[in-house]
C-alpha cells in the first residue's frame, strides 16, 4: 500500500473512531465553560479538611502541652473554596446536572482551605487558638453520566499542606520540658472515585446518594519534617507508612427541611516522631459523622445557604502535630455553608 493510500486509510478509521465513541459530540452540543460553578465531585460534608466553610462548637478531648487538664470546650472553624477555573462538557448544563447516557465533563479548580481549632473555656489562658492548617492544591474533576439518575466521578489533586501551633499555645507549651514543636508539611498526591446517584425516597422525595473511595500519598519525604522548629538541634524520626485511605458516604435530599446525614471513614496514619527499629507507624480507623438539615431545596444558581449539623468524630486527631493521638474525640454543633446550591 502507498504512503498515500495509508493515511487514506489511516484518516478514514479515526474519523471513524470518533464518531463511534463520542456521540454527543455529533450533536454540537460541547461547551467549554470558565470560571463557573460544577458539581463534578463536591467534597462530602463531613470530609476532613475539605475546602469547604463550616463553624462549629463544642467538647475536645485535651491534647499534648496543653497545661490544663481534661479536655476543653472550644471551636473548629473552617474556611475554604474549590475555585473552579474552566472545563469541557459534552452538554451543556449547569453543576453537572446531566441528563443524557454517556454525557462527560471534565475540569479544573484550585481548592484551598483554613482551619483552626481553639479553647473557649480558658480564659485565664487568654483562650489560645491551638492549630491552624493551610492547604492549596490543582484539582483536575471528571464526571461520567452512566445513567439518567447515576454517575461516576472522579477527582486528582497535587496539593501542598502546612500545620502551625498557635503563639497563645506555644507560650505555654513551653513551659513543659519535653515540649517539641514539629513542622508538619508536605506535598501529595490525592485521588477519589465517587458514586453518585439519584432516586425517590418516601418522606424525603429526592435524594442524592454518595459513596465514594479516596486517598492521599505524600511524594515529599513524609509527612513532616525530621528537624524540629523548637528545640533547635532536635530531630525525630520518618514515617514508615505513607499511604492513607477511606470511604465516605452521604444521603441528602434535595427537598428543604429535610435531613441529610455525611461519614467519612478513613485509616488514618499515628505519626510516630520517635525512631524505632523496622518501621512501627500504625493506623488507626478514624470516623466523622454529621447529620444536618436543608434549609433550602436545590438551586444551582443559588449563592450560599447555612445548614446546621450536629458532628461526632473520633480517631486519630487531625490537626497538625497533635496527629500522633491515636484516640482523640470531638463533639459539638454548628453551620455548613453550602456554596452553589448543592
Amino acid at each position: 500500500m502507498s504512503g498515500n493510500c495509508r493515511t487514506s486509510a489511516f484518516v478514514l478509521v479515526a474519523i471513524a473512531a470518533l464518531h463511534l465513541i463520542t456521540p454527543t459530540l455529533a450533536n454540537a452540543q460541547s461547551q467549554f465553560w470558565y470560571l463557573e460553578p460544577r458539581s463534578y465531585f463536591d467534597p462530602l460534608r463531613a470530609e476532613v479538611r475539605a475546602a469547604q466553610t463550616m463553624i462549629s462548637f463544642g467538647r475536645s478531648d485535651g491534647v499534648r502541652y496543653y497545661p490544663r487538664e481534661g479536655g476543653f470546650f472550644g471551636w473548629d472553624i473552617g474556611l475554604g473554596f474549590e475555585i473552579p477555573i474552566a472545563g469541557w462538557e459534552s452538554e451543556p448544563t449547569r453543576s453537572a446536572d446531566f441528563s443524557t447516557r454517556g454525557a462527560f465533563g471534565i475540569g479544573l479548580w484550585l481548592p484551598i482551605s483554613f482551619h483552626m481549632i481553639g479553647a473557649l473555656d480558658d480564659a485565664d489562658n487568654s483562650n489560645p487558638i491551638i492549630n491552624t492548617d493551610y492547604r492549596f492544591s490543582g484539582m483536575a474533576k471528571a464526571h461520567w453520566q452512566t445513567c439518567r439518575n447515576a454517575a461516576l466521578q472522579f477527582r486528582v489533586a497535587v496539593g501542598h499542606e502546612s500545620t502551625h501551633l498557635g503563639d497563645e499555645f506555644s507560650l505555654l507549651a513551653v513551659r513543659d520540658p519535653e515540649f517539641r514543636r514539629i513542622n508538619v508539611s508536605h506535598e501529595d498526591i490525592e485521588y477519589g472515585i465517587s458514586y453518585r446517584h439519584f432516586r425517590e425516597i418516601g418522606w424525603f422525595k429526592e435524594t442524592e446518594l454518595l459513596f465514594r473511595i479516596q486517598g492521599i500519598w505524600p511524594y515529599s519525604e513524609g509527612y513532616y519534617g525530621t528537624d524540629l522548629l523548637e528545640p533547635e538541634g532536635g530531630t525525630v524520626s520518618v514515617t514508615s507508612r505513607k499511604h492513607q485511605t477511606g470511604i465516605g458516604m452521604q444521603a441528602a435530599s434535595v427537598s428543604q427541611w429535610r435531613p441529610w446525614v455525611s461519614v467519612e471513614l478513613r485509616q488514618r496514619i499515628v505519626y510516630r516522631y520517635d525512631p524505632c527499629p523496622g518501621g512501627c507507624d500504625e493506623t488507626k480507623l478514624s470516623v466523622n459523622a454529621m447529620i444536618g438539615l436543608r434549609t433550602k431545596g436545590y438551586n444551582p444558581t443559588a449563592a450560599v445557604t447555612l445548614d446546621p449539623f450536629i458532628r461526632y468524630y473520633h480517631g486519630v486527631n487531625p490537626a497538625g502535630q497533635f496527629r500522633s493521638d491515636p484516640d482523640y474525640t470531638y463533639y459539638g454543633m454548628g453551620l455548613l455553608a453550602r456554596i452553589g446550591g448543592r
